[in-house]
């Protein structure tokens, strides 16, 4: 389910990725660095913001964005490099046999958890924050966490690769450490 990828093989790697489910997806929080989409020409197929719930006066381009990217790119390599970059806002690479408007629904409701009757926010796609999740949430957890995503490709001091086998989940996900 966890693996790294070494640098000389992350290409490789994401380039068979490409031609296995026909894009790839990559996640872009403007909140990192608000001008990537304006230092970089890079040509999605299309984009969609990843709204909080809870957020109702953000507008869109200040949300998580959601690029597909289409199978004849010619700037993956940068895209990869992007991720390894700290302060760049490219946090991570998708792939999945579902549309973007599925992973897009499935992230909206992964952010969010429930404890105690309360709701809170989850920033499971911070690298930061993920890291310490693939420690704690067991295998059941971490593939309702993924969800409708086959392959989670970030940098923590290495590529590192999540990949489960994916399914639609169309409710709200139990992260309760005794369920599961």
């Amino acid at each position: 389910m966890i693996k790294t990828i070494l640098d000389e093989e992350i290409n490789h790697t994401i380039a068979e990725q490409i031609q296995q489910f026909g894009k790839m997806y990559l996640l872009v929080d403007p909140k990192i660095n608000d001008n990537f989409f304006f230092d970089n020409y890079f040509e999605f197929e299309s984009i969609v913001p990843i709204r909080d719930r809870q957020d109702t006066v953000s507008q869109d381009h200040e949300l998580l964005q959601l690029c597909a990217i289409p199978k004849q790119t010619t700037y993956i390599e940068q895209l990869i490099i992007e991720l390894k970059n700290k302060k760049s806002a490219a946090i991570a690479l998708i792939a999945s046999p579902y549309s973007i408007k599925y992973i897009q629904n499935h992230i909206n409701n992964a952010m969010f958890m429930s404890y105690n009757g309360s709701k809170y926010l989850l920033r499971f796609y911070d690298s930061h924050v993920l890291k310490h999740l693939i420690e704690i949430l067991n295998e059941k957890q971490l593939n309702n966490l993924l969800g409708c995503i086959e392959y989670w490709y970030y940098w923590q001091n290495s590529y590192t690769q999540l990949h489960h086998k994916p399914e639609l989940i169309l409710s709200n996900i139990n992260y309760h450490p005794n369920n599961g």
